[in-house]
């Protein structure tokens, strides 16, 4: 029984990488106003449909930090991005429960 199950999870895994479609990046640092030291890249995906962004920041540069907040209240994305003088947030809150 061990043996067919994972034979089925080798088959599952196999099937899923062999239709995984690769995600094409392209920076788009030049359509934000950032410091130097922190770069943007988007990444689409047809199939499944997928948008996605991440962002690379030089660590040795001291003017840059990556720092968790907690807004305490209720405040929009934007807001509290603004209000904490961040160039870029993630909301977490949506899976904190």
């Amino acid at each position: 029984m061990r043996t067919l199950s994972i034979s089925i999870l080798l088959t599952i895994l196999l099937l899923s990488s062999a239709a995984a479609q690769p995600i094409t990046w392209q920076n788009v640092t030049a359509n934000y106003s950032l410091p130097a030291g922190i770069s943007v890249f988007a990444g689409t995906r047809a199939a499944p449909a997928l948008k996605i962004w991440y962002l690379d920041v030089d660590l040795n540069n001291t003017k840059l930090a990556v720092r968790p907040y907690v807004a305490g209240t209720s405040q929009t994305l934007p807001g509290f991005t603004a209000a904490v003088g961040a160039y870029a947030a993630v909301n977490g809150g949506y899976f904190g429960g």
